[in-house]
């Protein structure tokens, strides 16, 4: 029986209950951003059957935190391997490169660093271009990002406050590398708390804490600069 769009948000959930209580189910949420829809399955009382699996996707790690998931897998980067062969399939059609292209394909792998979108776009973008054009454009992504791989990374820190604004552009420009207890006295005396927003930022997957410094992915930290540089092009003043 089809869902009536039309009636009542009780008369929906109703039907939402009757078919999903006690069915063994498959439910994917993608892209999480807050706690009351991981909360609806309980607050809602659907109940499902033993074997059900709920799979959630989210950019903040805190939510599965607070939710008390199961269990919670953060997905890392690809091999170089893989990332080559991601790479060469979108640019090439095939798993390995064209010849005359595997410094370039090497290039590109360097540049996205594990990252899948990274690859695929660039991948899709050098198709069919001379070698002579994909050099210029891997050469320009280093000061120019594309902005598809720009957009879709922005969109964690769109999601921060203020503070942690703050906190994330000064390592992307000051502190990458740093040892932990610097930045944290330095961000400290800017009144900016930064236990709890490095602590934020981390959960958010923009920053790591690795043998004590502090570290970030290469597109992540161009992203801040290109946030700023975008900032200070709508506003001059800032670039004093």
């Amino acid at each position: 029986m089809p869902l009536d769009t039309k009636g009542s948000p009780q008369a929906r959930l109703e039907y939402v209950r009757r078919r999903l209580n006690r069915k063994k189910v498959l439910i994917v949420l993608d892209d999480v951003d807050t706690l009351d829809m991981l909360d609806y399955l309980t607050r809602e009382q659907i109940f499902l059957a033993p074997g059900s699996r709920v799979i959630v996707t989210t950019r903040d790690q805190q939510l599965l935190i607070a939710a008390r998931v199961h269990v919670i897998y953060k997905v890392r980067g690809l091999s170089s391997k893989s990332s080559l062969e991601l790479f060469c399939l979108k640019a090439f059609n095939k798993s390995y490169p064209e010849n005359g292209y595997e410094k370039l394909s090497e290039m590109a792998v360097e540049y996205a660093d594990g990252i899948p979108l990274a690859l695929e776009v660039l991948g899709s973008f050098l198709c069919s271009r001379t070698a002579e054009a994909c050099k210029s454009a891997l050469t320009k992504l280093k000061t120019h990002p594309d902005l598809r791989i720009f957009n879709v990374l922005k969109l964690s820190y769109d999601g921060l406050d203020e503070l942690d604004r703050n906190i994330f552009l000064d390592i992307a420009f000051f502190f990458k590398g740093k040892h932990i207890n610097d930045v944290i006295r330095f961000l400290d005396s800017c009144d900016f708390f930064p236990e709890i927003g490095i602590s934020n930022l981390e959960r958010k997957a923009l920053v790591t804490i690795s043998n004590n410094k502090i570290e970030m992915h290469d597109l992540i930290q161009q992203m801040g600069w290109e946030v700023v540089r975008q900032e200070s092009n709508k506003d001059p003043r800032k670039l004093t």
